[in-house]
């Protein structure tokens, strides 16, 4: 996951299994478990900081569907289904058509099916069809979804098995192969627009102040269960906002610019893929950041009267370089105190 950190949402079918036989459960430093079903053959990873971005609606032991709010192509906001699967070779017909009705009212499937067709194969070199790969072909049909179409194999240099199924009618996503994972699979990535979602709570929580034993309580009194996950939400959302606040994050002061944000991002970027010339970049940014705030200091000092500077001086920072004061007879003044 180091490798494509620029990726926020991580399916992982298959994933590593224990001498058991059980699948492992890891996390990674900059990602989230987000659902992990023990003997599953899918886990969901999101990256840290869109935590809450997507909720898990399902998720059994060999598939998972996730839902978002996202924009369609005419800009109307909509719920966004993405199901992952992966069917073993050793799965029952009865057991795949169960399984495959589950994720029947998703938006888009994505996953290992080990199902071999022309119809998907042909592009990329694999012209067989196996019985599954018939079976899931029919399924599509049923359910109205188009395939895309790979032009490399997938698995190993054998077949195409690992798919990318979206609702027929709907924008054909560019879905790219990454063939560099270490492991005998090609991983599938695409991009799908989510819009935060409104119900995310946005407090800057001072954790020193919090009533613990209060919490608890409020925590006990939430109704949970099967039926109840929006009652669960706001529940949770108000005990998240009645929390002790503290002042402003990073980047939601008035002096913050889009330019800041860009090169922050940049430079967090540039410090994970290990690039030399990342701490030249923060001393660029911590220059312009600086910058910014006195620029931004001296337009707001330049509009108060004598007596309301002192009140914003007393705000200030103390060795940061304090703009001169424009007096009411237009003499600059150098000493605050």
């Amino acid at each position: 996951m180091n490798v494509l950190f620029f990726v926020d949402i991580f399916i992982f079918v298959d994933g590593p299994v224990r001498k058991d036989g059980e699948f492992v459960e890891h996390e990674n430093g900059m990602y989230e478990l987000v659902s992990f079903v023990k003997g599953s053959g899918v886990e969901v990873f999101v990256k840290k900081g869109l935590v809450g971005w997507v909720e898990v609606e399902e998720h059994d032991e060999w598939m998972v569907v996730l839902k978002g709010m996202g924009k369609n192509d005419e800009g109307v906001m909509k719920s966004i289904r993405i199901g992952g699967a992966y069917i073993r070779p050793d799965r029952g017909v009865a057991e795949i058509n169960l399984g495959m009705g589950k994720l029947s009212g998703c938006d888009m499937v994505m996953g290992d099916f080990n199902a071999r067709n022309h119809r998907w194969g042909a592009k990329s070199g694999d012209t067989t069809t196996n019985v599954y790969g018939r079976r899931l072909s029919r399924w599509m049909d049923d359910n109205n979804f188009d395939v895309v179409q790979h032009d490399k194999v997938t698995f190993r240099t054998i077949s195409t098995i690992d798919l990318t199924m979206i609702k027929s009618g709907g924008k054909q996503p560019r879905v790219q192969l990454i063939d560099k994972t270490g492991l005998e699979h090609c991983g599938q990535m695409t991009r799908i627009n989510l819009e935060e979602p409104n119900r995310m709570s946005t407090a800057n929580v001072t954790w020193k102040k919090v009533n613990w034993k209060k919490m608890e309580e409020d925590l006990k009194k939430l109704e949970v269960g099967p039926g109840k996950g929006d009652k669960t939400w706001d529940g949770m959302m108000t005990i998240m906002n009645s929390l002790p606040t503290g002042g402003r994050p990073r980047g939601k002061n008035e002096w913050w610019t889009e330019e800041l944000e860009r090169m922050n991002r940049d430079m967090k970027v540039m410090r994970r893929k290990g690039d030399k010339d990342w701490k030249l970049v923060r001393k660029v940014f911590r220059h312009r950041l600086i910058n910014t705030r006195y620029e931004y200091m001296k337009d707001v000092l330049s509009q108060k009267k004598d007596k309301d500077i002192f009140k914003i001086v007393k705000c200030l920072e103390g060795r940061r370089a304090i703009p001169p004061m424009i007096s009411e007879n237009g003499t600059k003044v150098f000493q605050h105190e």
